[in-house]
């Protein structure tokens, strides 16, 4: 999942055309360091990214993954917030695939801070945005089934 996320990313990056040299080093690097797992690094060069192209898909979304995978769950909450509030009426199909995975990674901070009403509206909405491919596994579809139920 995360490495179909980053070819996304990826993606996403080369059809942007305003950006400075120095955002793109910063990305750059920000993603090869996501991609080594040092996620430190990757947050350090996000918000350097974020000084120069302020409200950056890109650079929130390697924000809030990062956070998340250091278990840092309230930081990583406070960039999907970022994330969905200036995304979330986007029709690129690209955006929408990360999106639904921001919303995802969002249910998932609700999760771990023991809110799950929070958590099953955000994975339910990570569904509704890609219904055909939701942005999880069958495991976690399960996981989510079980937790949301009524």
């Amino acid at each position: 999942m995360k490495k179909l996320i980053l070819i996304l990313a990826v993606a996403f990056l080369s059809v942007s055309h305003s950006q400075s040299d120095l955002y793109k080093k910063n990305i750059r690097l920000a993603q090869d360091n996501f991609l080594k797992k040092d996620y430190k690094k990757t947050i350090l060069l996000s918000i350097k990214s974020l000084n120069e192209k302020p409200n950056d898909f890109m650079a929130l979304n390697f924000l809030q993954l990062s956070h998340n995978y250091l278990g840092e769950f309230d930081m990583s909450l406070e960039y999907g917030n970022q994330i969905v509030k200036l995304h979330s009426n986007q029709t690129n199909l690209t955006l929408n695939r990360l999106l639904a995975y921001a919303y995802f990674v969002q249910g998932l901070n609700f999760y771990f801070l023991d809110n799950n009403k929070n958590a099953c509206n955000f994975f339910n909405a990570a569904i509704l945005l890609e219904p055909n491919d939701p942005p999880m596994s069958i495991k976690q579809m399960q996981f989510v089934a079980e937790l949301c139920h009524d």
